[in-house]
């Protein structure tokens, strides 16, 4: 596709669901410099991983393979890579409209740290949004990931510390 329709590389996210996330994963490890890879509702063994570039997982807790998709990010914090999960309550199924509206910023925001490019204006809008969208969350625990999920996608970005901090974490993921 590159060849025909010339594009930045670093503008270009992968996003699978199911056996598609498994594809999206094995075709980005073959092409560098994506913006990133979204997998959902299942993912690769580990030790597929050769070259990962940013992922970010999507999962149901009533996702059947929800150990699967825990078991490849957990194994993502041995390598050096940007990655975030974002668990909601549902099953294995898409993930709804808001939580697309966090992996579509999770790919900007890796977007603006790949390609060194990025409009203070655009992180501004970047995070306001990922606040509101935290905000709307009602469960503590769903709070809590997405909160984690808003460090580590703009870890680098922007001072985080203070999120850092009221999350607990002590290490980017």
């Amino acid at each position: 596709a590159r060849v025909r329709l010339p594009a930045d590389v670093s503008s270009i996210s992968l996003v699978g669901f199911s056996g598609g996330a498994k594809a999206a994963l094995m075709a980005a490890e073959k092409n560098t410099g994506l913006s990133g890879v979204v997998y959902c509702g299942a993912a690769v063994q580990p030790y597929y991983l050769t070259a990962p570039v940013p992922s970010m997982g999507m999962t149901g807790m009533a996702d059947m393979n929800f150990s699967e998709v825990l078991s490849y990010h957990a194994s993502l914090d041995t390598v050096s890579n940007s990655h975030t999960l974002f668990i909601n309550n549902g099953k294995h199924e898409w993930p709804d409209a808001v939580a697309f509206e966090q992996a579509f910023l999770w790919c900007k925001a890796n977007q603006c740290r790949i390609s060194r490019r990025c409009d203070p204006g655009q992180l501004d809008s970047l995070l306001a949004f990922f606040f509101e969208s935290t905000d709307r969350q009602k469960d503590l625990y769903v709070r809590e990931i997405a909160l984690r999920h808003l460090v580590s996608s703009f870890n680098g970005l922007c001072d985080t510390e203070e999120d850092r901090k009221s999350t607990r974490l002590n290490s980017s993921h």
